[in-house]
């Protein structure tokens, strides 16, 4: 079994399946481009593999970037024997006379290499993880400085750091006392605060003149910072990736989003958020409130986003689909598209919105059923077409719908299975679904004369049949309850009774 490559350390050669390296490709070019467009977002709903693309996006950069340092070094060494050849040549009139061309050319190579943007630091911070740290400032301060290897420029932005968080804190705690002492103040009695307040009024007065001047000293502590990370960044430019911004706590987020926009806006630094940007509206209207134009709100602190589309770019096929196909390529069943294994996965795929993370936990579920009890009725190609649809409604149900999954493990199966189900724009799929429902609702009792699909549609029901149990039904030998229930009660590790 190969060993899974870490997801830091994925490329779009390892795979891409869902054709998102032509959008990456786009991406580097406005994060190349002469006008700034960051900070820029990365949207995509939950579990549609933001972060997998933001790595890959990340290794494609570092890729190009190395690139395009060794073709600087090849044209700065060219430029470097262009001019030694001019020198050491012996005939001082030729010299005269040919030195000017390659000179010309090394100068030119020189000027090329020259022009080529510097080596770029490209930072990952996940800001879930950093969450722990509870300060957001101290996370994107602590990342920016260990990319700059030499120790002066590191104890510059440390010595500048120090008094920016401290500065700071001090001037928010100190508002915030003042703010609730003030509050505090209305809630005494009258008569108390008539003769409290000239004393009062005096320390107010100095808590104010000392809330000026530190804030004064914040300014001009974090133009400081500022100047220093901008020097730097103008030798090493900087991307700066910030990933499961969605799955933070709103305060923490939205901190972020602040920060990034009032204290890192310098040149140099270009910001890329990875979220849902759904979510990221959520919480704003959390922290400000339902009637807070979210969308409004958001602009201030993005410029640009890109949305991950939740199909193939080259085939547009869900993307969904696509990896559960290719985790099943060896038994070729899901090949086809218009297969009626692939319709019937794509359609449970497009009506319960399953995402690729969910995909994943479905695979997952696969697996673990074969790791118990050896494998799935998938890879056996003896089995009728019935037993493999009922293996795979079977652990979908299991994975996705508890509420469903207790019925069949309770034999309590009503005509809510035809809702589950659903029904589908394509004649032959939407019959396909009202015939497998009715032989669950039905179980042993299953006849095909009391099934939903019109008696007159006689050609159809003969069809359906062939297709499901190619060409061999026998109502008495087939409980396709019960061959789902079986299968659940398997994942649930309960006893089966053959």
């Amino acid at each position: 079994m190969e060993t899974p490559v870490p997801l830091k350390d994925l490329t779009f050669a390892h795979r891409d399946e869902f054709d998102r390296k032509s959008i990456a490709e786009k991406v580097i070019k406005l994060l190349d481009a002469e006008m700034d467009f960051c900070p820029m977002a990365i949207d995509g709903g939950w579990g549609t593999g933001k972060t997998e693309f933001c790595h890959k996006l990340i290794n494609l950069i570092k890729e190009q970037d190395a690139r395009r340092q060794k073709a600087a070094r090849e044209a700065a060494a060219d430029a470097a024997r262009a001019a030694e050849n001019a020198e050491a040549s012996a005939d001082a009139v030729a010299q005269a006379d040919t030195a000017a061309q390659p000179a010309t050319d090394g100068e030119q190579t020189t000027a090329q290499a020259a022009a080529l943007p510097p080596e770029r630091a490209v930072i990952y911070l996940d800001a879930f993880a950093s969450e722990t740290v509870d300060d957001p400032l101290l996370c994107i301060l602590a990342a920016i400085r260990a990319e700059f290897p030499d120790k002066e420029t590191r104890k510059n932005i440390s010595r500048k750091a120090v008094p920016v968080v401290k500065t700071l804190g001090k001037v928010a705690g100190k508002a915030l006392f003042a703010h609730v002492f003030k509050q505090d103040l209305e809630d005494v009695s009258e008569a108390v605060a008539d003769a409290a307040s000239d004393g009062v009024n005096s320390l107010i007065d100095q808590t104010v003149d000392k809330l000026l001047d530190q804030y004064a000293d914040a300014q001009e502590n974090l133009d400081a910072l500022k100047n220093v990370i901008a020097t730097a960044a103008a030798q090493r430019p900087i991307l700066f990736f910030i990933d499961e911004l969605d799955r933070c706590r709103p305060d923490f987020a939205l901190s972020i989003l602040e920060l990034v926009k009032h204290v890192f806006d310098i040149p140099g630094i270009k910001f890329i958020f990875v979220a849902n940007l759904e979510q990221l509206k959520a919480a704003i209207r959390k922290r400000y409130g339902q009637d807070v134009d979210a969308d409004v709100y958001l602009e201030k602190f993005i410029n640009l986003s890109i949305l991950l589309p939740s199909v193939c770019c080259d085939t547009g096929l869900n993307a969904a689909y696509v990896l559960f196909k290719n985790n099943f390529q060896s038994i070729g069943i899901f090949d086809s598209y218009f297969s009626i294994y692939a319709k019937i996965v794509i359609h449970f795929i497009n009506k319960y919105e399953i995402n690729l993370r969910g995909v994943d936990k479905f695979i997952r579920n696969m697996e673990i059923y074969c790791s118990v009890y050896g494998n799935s009725p998938l890879y056996n190609g003896n089995l009728i077409t019935i037993y493999h649809l009922a293996f795979i409604l079977a652990i979908f149900i299991f994975t996705f719908n508890k509420d469903v999954a207790r019925k069949f493990v309770l034999d309590d199966i009503d005509d809510s299975i035809y809702a589950f189900m659903g029904d589908s724009s394509d004649e032959n799929l939407n019959n396909m679904l009202i015939f497998i429902a009715d032989m669950v609702f039905y179980g042993r009792d299953f006849d095909p004369s009391k099934g939903r699909i019109a008696m007159e549609k006689h050609e159809e029901t003969v069809g359906l049949l062939n297709v499901m149990f190619d060409g061999r039904f026998y109502k008495h030998y087939f409980d396709v309850r019960k061959l789902i229930a079986d299968h659940i009660r398997k994942m649930n590790f309960i006893p089966v009774n053959r």
